[in-house]
């Protein structure tokens, strides 16, 4: 089915326009030389191939079609340091980009050690990409977990079996150090949380023992904050952090780690419109997230699922540049070509093949979610494509247990493994009244068609499309 496109506000979520990341990015001459140089190596070898267009372009065609691949590429290119200045704006024991769950464990941890720690964002609040989920995952091994005798993949909880378990998903990509490393911290962190910095987090419910594996703030999750209900956590952790001396500074935008020998010692960052440094002289976190948004660096690093991605869900915040700065230090990423999905959606689409960002729909766009209903899919070639269920039994052992949603992660990597990476879903003028109140079909979660003009995150969708019944329409007839 057809879609309009819409236009991105990066602007609201504090993430520069391309331009300016790519000014930012400290790239060399030399650099933009290598990258000219392949992709003159990669016209050249086009325009041989058997069949091909006789390339009677104009000049000027193939030099812009350069110069845009060269700056779609540059994106995903390290991020160079930059020396020390003169003067540091701030002196402290250690800097920490981002503010999220990574981010604030950080800080609060540096500072109850004694430190002298400044954290900072570039949203103009708190919380980052955690500031907008609504729960903490967690595979067991903390104290509620344990007074419920439950664990993933079995009780009692097994760092080892955790680290089996991720290098089966992972295979070679994986990196078990870190995976244990991470299985051990996990529920010492989330005791940490509950016990030292008074975090109420308990099960979202207490029908089966599985439900720990979920932990949410205590009343938050309302009908109009499904999405949101751990900024109340995050917000709540950056007031503790300021209490605890930690200088957190948000509209501050991390453009490159500055470094004296082969040591890092700090930052470089923009703040209100002003170029500022810090100095960490223990070290500097680099806490901001991942690059899911960055169609370079997820076309680099994630090949295979690359040509099937035609939206994000999060917020634009996963823009890649904490990864940059550290593969600019002479970091190296682990998982390459490793990727989750989530659900089917709408091909929203790029505008073109050198867009620097993916499309950013909100997960509850009403258009989406009549899409997930289970009709008829089929792929390219006229095969039917199989439909996930989102109702699933979350644990063989437990003999009473509530069905826990799942299935979604599936469907999207089986719409991934399709010809040409989409299915197209059919369905006929009764569409209204198979899904009216979700009484035929009974799903869960974001396959529930909702008016979101009240829900904290409305503002991501177009006005027009808050209405599911506008959205579906608009995308059908454009």
């Amino acid at each position: 089915m057809g879609s309009k496109q819409q236009k991105n506000e990066f602007g609201e979520s504090g993430v520069n326009p391309p331009e300016q990341n790519v000014e930012k990015a400290g790239l060399k001459r030399r650099d933009f030389f290598k990258i000219a140089a392949a992709a003159g190596v990669a016209t050249s070898a086009a325009m041989m191939l058997p069949g091909c267009a006789s390339g009677k372009g104009s000049s000027s065609d193939t030099s812009t079609k350069s110069s845009e691949k060269e700056k779609f590429e540059a994106y995903a290119a390290p991020i160079e340091p930059v020396e020390a200045p003169k003067s540091w704006d701030y002196e402290l024991d250690a800097v920490v980009v981002g503010s999220g769950a990574g981010g604030m464990t950080a800080c609060l941890r540096l500072a109850g050690a004694g430190l002298k720690v400044a954290v900072l964002e570039k949203s103009p609040k708190v919380g980052g990409m955690s500031g907008y989920s609504t729960i903490f995952m967690n595979l067991g091994g903390h104290k509620q977990a344990n007074a419920a005798e439950w664990a993933y993949p079995h009780y009692p909880y097994d760092p080892d079996a955790i680290v089996e378990h991720f290098m089966d998903i992972q295979g070679l990509g994986g990196e078990p150090t870190l995976y244990r490393s991470m299985a051990v911290a996990a529920p010492q962190c989330i005791d940490w949380m509950i016990d030292d910095l008074k975090v109420p987090l308990v099960p979202m419910s207490n029908v089966a023992p599985v439900y720990t594996a979920y932990l949410i703030w205590e009343g938050s999750t309302t009908p109009k904050n499904t999405k949101m209900a751990n900024s109340i956590t995050m917000e709540y952790l950056g007031k503790l952090a300021t209490e605890k001396g930690v200088t957190v500074l948000t509209d501050t935008e991390v453009s490159a780690l500055v470094t004296e020998g082969d040591r890092v010692i700090g930052v470089k960052a923009t703040s209100k419109g002003k170029d500022i440094f810090l100095k960490g002289s223990k070290g500097v976190v680099l806490a901001g997230g991942g690059f899911a948004l960055n169609r370079a660096m997820v076309k680099k690093y994630c090949p295979t699922v690359f040509p099937g991605v035609a939206n994000y869900y999060p917020p634009p915040t996963d823009t890649g540049e904490c990864t940059r700065m550290g593969l600019g230090v002479g970091a190296s990423i682990a998982g390459l070509n490793s990727a989750a999905t989530y659900d089917g959606g709408i091909d929203w689409g790029a505008t073109s093949e050198y867009d620097q960002w993916f499309t950013a729909h909100f997960v509850l766009d009403g258009a989406t979610a009549v899409c997930r209903q289970p009709w008829l899919t089929i792929d390219a070639l006229g095969n039917r494509v199989p439909y996930f269920s989102a109702q699933v039994q979350p644990y063989t052992n437990v003999a009473k247990a509530e069905e826990l949603p799942g299935g979604l992660d599936e469907t999207g990597a089986v719409h991934l493994t399709r010809f040409n990476g989409r299915a197209y879903v059919c369905f006929d003028s009764k569409f209204e009244e198979y899904t009216k109140d979700n009484k035929l079909f009974k799903v869960k979660l974001d396959r529930i068609m909702l008016d979101i003009e009240d829900d904290p995150q409305a503002e991501r969708v177009p006005k027009e499309n808050r209405n599911w019944h506008a959205g579906f329409n608009d995308a059908v007839a454009n």
